[in-house]
């Protein structure tokens, strides 16, 4: 039954929604005037639409909380009373009813807490799926408006659930868009790499859902918010198309004097039309006018200001309006960050270095990195500018008491613009911090080149290969080295990626093998060992270097191990670099690296097959240039079923079993024999450690029987071809040597198809890309 508190927590409502996050009075405090802004504009509204009511009610039930949480417990039961009695008109009374259950429990009303549980229970009992779905999506209403990246994923969920029961309800369609466009920006990743993919996707669903409102709703309000959340997508991708202005237009057709619509418009109109822009958003503060609008009013004054830099006069009164309508954003809500960013953007611009400061500090110092991580990079950015401005001198001695201390600011600049970078790491990609930290690295150089600390060194070494200069890179990275004796892993594989980024892959290739020596093995991945390994066999192979087999054969060792579990990817390559353990890996280090395995039956006819020359060419590419341990059907595959099923137990020795095909026909023994090729390939007590099995054909026209044709297919002709050019050039290539490189074209494409080869076999990605894993 549960007791009656545990009864009233069960009821959904507003005051028992899970939500993230510290809201704090002020943070609510903000809420409240725009929800009552919102309920007397849909109060008031001349003509109601579909769904107005349940809009109301939302704001409604939300404005209860809050004012349930900052105002009085008196009004936040007026307010549920007038959400109770809007919801007649809606799918359910259920959730404002919870608010109201939840108000009396707090007043004690013990009696009446009861009656109204009952009166909950008697509706829910008749409740529709539509009844459920609305209740998801007043939960969504919430988390929206509260904000921050757990809870817009909370309220992802909740209106994707509740629109999969009630599909036609645009009103949840246009807010769960909102919900997508919020959660796209690199505010809401906080400490967590952005990820580009997702980032776009939501975009791209913010957009599909809005479409769908402009198109299906019968409520114009609707259809103008959707126009002009359309509008702010093509401003915020910094997208150059003509949709924009259409967007605008039917926005302002639909619904041109509701503030929403005319603060999205003139915002996004701002670098296309900013005259048209300005004039938008001064209507918007003037009937509505909240820290929101004032803000973005700063915003495009800015802007106006910026473009009238030959009229002196004209841009100097515009900046004057800007930083006034800034002043008045922060004046009705003092916790508008992106409003007191820009303040400090204009102050500094205007030459007020000490007051941009201020304000720059006072976000630094109130706000989260979480909810607002893209603000705060930039934040420290402008912050570190502002204090090489204010104080350009090495040593800055206060003159307010005689005992006063020598500081230096450019220690604090220096701090601030590595925040600022390795905030940049995670949420800007490589193209953004080119175009973006251009001015901020030339910073940190200049000051680094003074004071050189580790931290920054590594930051700088991480910043140029981003900014594609990996000679600089690499001179920070060495400088590091320099000044610090200890071998740490972080700093060596920073000067791993900066040689190879120089191409310099031999020194890549020895500082890896160090680094794996002396560091944790873990510290380098899989893709950047296979990158810097395969890079330097490649090298070596193009100037016929006699060790590439050695490179070969560790990146073989490091797949062998891992893929038996014998420890992790990094701790497998620190085994590989060492002896054989005999207790733990006897069994791995026993196996055979490949196994060559073919038809032989026309061996020794009159009309001899190609097929053992060419699996022969095959075995010495792979012992001659790759430096494994191969062989070539140890017993004939023909010879009789007691043959054949030692030749199944020799696979399970081997490692890799590559199986031959030409284009002739198969021996019936030799295709009987492939159908127990499955068993070989599954883990069982006799064969713990199966091989992995590949199929090579000589022709494309090769037809494979179906008991191999689950199995990886390679086509091994240009590979054979390119083993014998190889072959050929070798001499002349050595006799040359003193007259630089012949036939580099032949060499280079030989050198390629041997590549593809080795890593096919791997399941490693070759050729490697440029960007950046």
């Amino acid at each position: 039954m549960g007791t009656l508190k545990e009864k009233i927590k069960a009821v959904k409502c507003a005051f028992t929604l899970d939500v993230a996050g510290d809201f704090s009075p002020d943070r609510l405090r903000q809420i409240k005037p725009l929800l009552e802004s919102e309920i007397k504009d849909l109060e008031t509204v001349k003509q109601r639409y579909e769904y107005d009511d349940e809009e109301l009610c939302q704001a409604l039930d939300l404005l209860t909380f809050v004012e349930s949480k900052v105002g009085s417990k008196r009004i936040a039961l007026e307010i549920n009373e007038k959400a109770m009695e809007f919801s007649k008109n809606c799918f359910t009374p259920l959730f404002s009813r919870g608010n109201r259950i939840y108000l009396l429990w707090k007043a004690g009303d013990y009696s009446q807490i009861k009656a109204d549980l009952m009166e909950l229970d008697k509706i829910r009992e008749n409740a529709s799926q539509r009844a459920t779905a609305t209740i998801k999506a007043r939960q969504a209403y919430c988390y929206l408006r509260l904000g921050g990246p757990k809870n817009l994923k909370e309220a992802i969920t909740l209106y994707e659930e509740a629109l999969e029961i009630f599909p036609g309800m645009h009103l949840w369609r246009l807010q769960a868009a909102r919900v997508y466009r919020r959660i796209s920006h690199p505010n809401m990743f906080g400490k967590n790499n952005i990820n580009l993919k997702l980032k776009s996707e939501r975009e791209r669903k913010a957009d599909e859902f809005c479409h769908l409102v402009t198109r299906r709703s019968q409520n114009p309000r609707l259809q103008a918010f959707a126009f002009a959340d359309l509008a702010v997508g093509v401003f915020s991708r910094k997208e150059v198309n003509d949709n924009l202005a259409d967007f605008c237009r039917e926005a302002l057709r639909l619904c041109g004097n509701h503030p929403y619509v005319l603060v999205n418009c003139g915002k996004s109109l701002q670098f296309k039309d900013t005259k048209m822009a300005v004039e938008l958003l001064t209507k918007a503060t003037e009937i509505s006018p909240t820290s929101h609008t004032f803000d973005q009013l700063g915003k495009c004054l800015n802007r106006f200001a910026l473009r009238q830099k030959n009229i002196p006069a004209l841009s100097e009164d515009l900046a004057k309006e800007a930083e006034r309508s800034y002043h008045q954003a922060l004046l009705l809500s003092p916790y508008n960050i992106p409003a007191r960013y820009s303040l400090g953007r204009l102050l500094r611009c205007r030459g007020k270095a000490e007051m941009a400061l201020s304000e720059f500090m006072k976000i630094i110092s109130a706000y989260e990195y979480d909810n607002y991580a893209l603000t705060l990079m930039k934040t420290y950015e402008q912050a570190s500018l502002c204090l090489l401005e204010l104080y350009p001198d090495d040593v800055y001695t206060p003159s307010c008491t005689d005992n006063a201390t020598i500081v230096n600011p450019k220690d604090d600049a220096e701090e601030m613009l590595i925040k600022a970078l390795s905030i940049a790491f995670k949420l800007l990609s490589q193209r953004e911090i080119q175009t973006s930290f251009r001015e901020l690295l030339s910073l940190l150089e200049n000051i680094t080149d003074t004071k050189d600390t580790p931290e920054a060194l590594l930051f700088l070494t991480k910043a140029y290969r981003l900014a594609k200069d990996p000679e600089k890179s690499l001179k920070a990275v060495e400088k590091h080295f320099e000044i610090t004796t200890s071998e740490d892993a972080v700093v060596m594989t920073s000067a791993i990626k900066a040689y190879l980024d120089l191409g310099r892959f031999e020194d890549a290739f020895a500082l890896m093998n160090r680094s794996i020596a002396c560091c944790e093995a873990t510290t380098i991945d899989d893709s950047l060992y296979n990158k810097v390994a395969l890079s330097a066999a490649r090298s070596r192979l193009l100037h016929y270097g006699g060790d590439a087999p050695f490179v070969f054969q560790s990146v073989f060792d490091s797949y062998r191990l891992t893929r038996h579990g014998l420890g992790t990817s990094g701790e497998a390559r620190e085994l590989s670099h060492a002896a054989c353990p005999e207790e733990e890996m006897s069994d791995s280090c026993d196996k055979l690296d490949v196994l060559i395995v073919y038809d032989d039956s026309r061996d020794g006819a009159e009309e001899l097959s190609p097929l053992k020359d060419i699996c022969s060419k095959v075995q010495r590419l792979m012992k001659k240039v790759f430096g494994l341990n191969v062989s070539i059907n140890l017993h004939r595959c023909c010879a009789g079923i007691p043959e054949a099923f030692a030749l199944l137990d020799e696979m399970t020795k081997a490692e890799l079993v590559l199986v031959v095909f030409g284009p002739e026909k198969l021996d019936g023994e030799f295709e009987n024999l492939l159908k127990f090729l499955p068993n070989v390939m599954i883990k069982s007590e006799e064969n713990r450690n199966p091989p992995q099995v590949f199929v090579a054909v000589t022709e494309d026209r090769v037809r494979l029987p179906s008991a191999v044709r689950q199995c990886q297919k390679i086509q091994i002709s240009d590979v054979v071809e390119s083993l014998n050019v190889f072959e050929e050039l070798h001499p002349q290539r050595q006799r040359d040597d003193l007259y630089g490189v012949i036939n580099n074209e032949s060499v280079t494409a030989c050198v390629e198809n041997m590549m593809s080869f080795f890593c096919s076999l791997l399941s490693i990605n070759w050729p490697f890309t440029t960007e950046e894993s």
